[in-house]
């Protein structure tokens, strides 16, 4: 496998990371605006 591989899959991983990062951060904040109208 070259650098360039390996730094691309990193890459990926991050990403991946990130969105599932912002996906719980949504999720709570979802849930708190549901909690507020509740």
């Amino acid at each position: 496998m070259s650098k360039d591989e390996s730094l691309n899959i990193s890459e990926a991983k991050l990403r991946e990371e990130a969105k599932e990062g912002m996906f719980k951060k949504a999720k709570k904040r979802l849930i708190r605006a549901l909690r507020t109208l509740y």
